[in-house]
């Protein structure tokens, strides 16, 4: 496993603390654009789930997201046309 990301830095420092994370970051855009990753894992709150696992796909990125998938039939619409 080597970054963990969230918007407010402390929690994510301690959740790459406690399961083995190489490093913490704020910077979510990072992770989709680091080529040394091929897998995201998605544990956001809900209503950005869809968005976070099209940007992940949309970058080539295998992508593992807690439930639910999405919240809305248009967002599972995007998702299903690759939006």
């Amino acid at each position: 496993m080597v970054a963990v990301a969230s918007s407010g830095g402390v929690s994510g420092v301690h959740a790459g603390r406690k399961y083995g994370f190489a490093c913490t970051t704020t910077d979510t855009e990072a992770l989709f654009e680091d080529s040394e990753s091929e897998a995201l894992v998605i544990t956001t709150r809900h209503d950005s789930h869809a968005g976070l696992v099209l940007q992940a796909l949309k970058a080539g990125k295998a992508v593992f997201v807690e439930k639910p998938l999405c919240l809305t039939l248009n967002e599972c619409g995007r998702m299903s046309a690759g939006d």
